[in-house]
């Protein structure tokens, strides 16, 4: 009594496989097409310019006439220029200085310290100096 029910089971089991397998084989076999058209080339010569390039060879003019120099003596003009050779005043006189000597008060102060000392008075003279003038600078401010 088992052999039945199994013997379905695999005969169901065998019939899906091979049902799926068919279908995963049943594949698009067409071939792919592919473009293999040879690509245009432009195979055409170029154009170059090879014409000659023209060149200005023709001899430059030079002037070779004689340019005019004026070779004529300029005048120079040779007089004696005047110059004033007079002497000329210088201020050299001596100034008055004032040398008369200032007189100084230095009488010393007293001071009494304890019994009355009185310092002795105290004068200092300069003496007075006088601006001589040589002979030679009195003859200038004459």
């Amino acid at each position: 009594p088992l052999t039945l029910p199994f013997l379905c089971l695999v005969f169901v089991s065998c019939s899906r496989d091979k049902k799926y397998s068919y279908q995963r084989k049943n594949t698009d076999a067409r071939a792919k097409s592919t473009d293999t058209g040879a690509k245009s080339t432009d195979t055409r010569a170029k154009s170059t310019d090879t014409g000659a390039k023209s060149t200005d060879t023709g001899v430059k003019s030079t002037d070779t006439r004689g340019k005019s120099t004026d070779t004529r003596a300029k005048s120079t003009d040779t007089r004696a220029k005047s110059t004033d050779i007079g002497a000329k005043s210088t201020g050299t006189r001596a100034k008055s200085t004032d040398t008369t000597a200032k007189s100084i008060n230095t009488r010393a102060k007293s001071t009494a310290i304890r019994g009355k000392i009185q310092m002795p008075e105290q004068k200092v003279q300069i003496p007075e100096q006088k601006v001589q003038i040589p002979e030679q600078k009195k003859k200038n401010l004459k």
